[in-house]
């Protein structure tokens, strides 16, 4: 059993008798982003019990990772980087690997106009 809290994962010990029919986590398609989601997406696929809880709730100090979005002078570069959470490759290879083929075209616009609206109003504050 894999029980998912937000965008971590805690794994149960019954993961063991399955990881290497999921594969594990994937770190070179997901260095940084991305990996917790797509173990637990690949187990529930392959009919392993996966558990959600969407009212858990995760603290981080957003200003030490890299989550934070950049200005819109820096966006470009950071898209490239595999460690930015906004990568085109690595948000490609996850979407292509759990996001049915039909909604892929909106799931990208969607994700890429927010990013790009979050990095304006990065700009405009940082202006004032």
């Amino acid at each position: 059993m894999i029980d998912v809290f937000g965008d971590g994962l805690l794994a149960g010990i019954e993961l063991t008798d399955y990881i290497h029919d999921i594969g594990g986590l994937d770190a070179s398609a997901f260095p940084q982003y991305l990996s917790d989601c797509d173990l637990g997406l690949s187990a529930s696929k392959l009919g392993i019990p996966v558990l959600f809880c969407p009212s858990a709730r995760l603290y981080n100090d957003v200003a030490q990772t890299a989550e934070q979005v950049p200005p819109l002078s820096k966006l470009w570069p950071a898209l490239w980087s595999p460690y930015f959470h906004g990568s085109f490759a690595v948000r490609l290879t996850f979407l292509s690997r759990h996001c049915p083929l039909v909604l892929l075209p909106y799931r990208v616009v969607r994700f890429y106009a927010w990013l790009i609206l979050r990095s304006l109003q990065r700009s405009w504050r940082e202006r004032r």
